[in-house]
């Protein structure tokens, strides 16, 4: 009975561990991209798939002037169980115009679970 007791206490202390208070923010102080019709760019977020949290980019079907060509998970480079990441959206210009990518850091399961939202502004020319 102890040991179930032990057990079940070190399991909720790791779980609460788990959510990051981090700021998730892009890696490049720009959030505004002016490119070119047909160029691509890419915007890198701070992540760790391990919580269950990702970026969704919520708006596309109001966005006419860019288009998702790639997405990439990539783990830091450790060992440590549960580490976390950086989500790589990259874009290209499509269309002529100007239009913003909201982006949401959330548990796509669970609705408002967003703990963090980026916006970039894309002028394609």
């Amino acid at each position: 009975m102890k040991n179930l007791f032990l057990t079940v206490f070190v399991l909720l202390f790791v779980l609460s561990s788990c959510k990051t208070t981090e700021k998730n923010v892009l890696s490049s102080t720009q959030q505004d991209y002016n490119i070119d019709l047909g160029d691509e760019f890419t915007i890198s977020l701070k992540s760790n798939s391990t919580t269950g949290y990702s970026w969704q980019w919520v708006n596309k079907q109001s966005v006419e002037a860019v288009d998702s060509v790639d997405w990439r998970y990539t783990t830091l480079n450790t060992n440590l169980i549960g580490a976390g990441g950086t989500e790589k959206w990259s874009f290209k210009g499509i269309k002529s115009g100007v239009d913003t990518l909201k982006m949401i850091y959330s548990r796509p399961w669970e609705a408002e679970s967003a703990v963090d939202s980026v916006y970039v502004i894309v002028k394609v020319q």
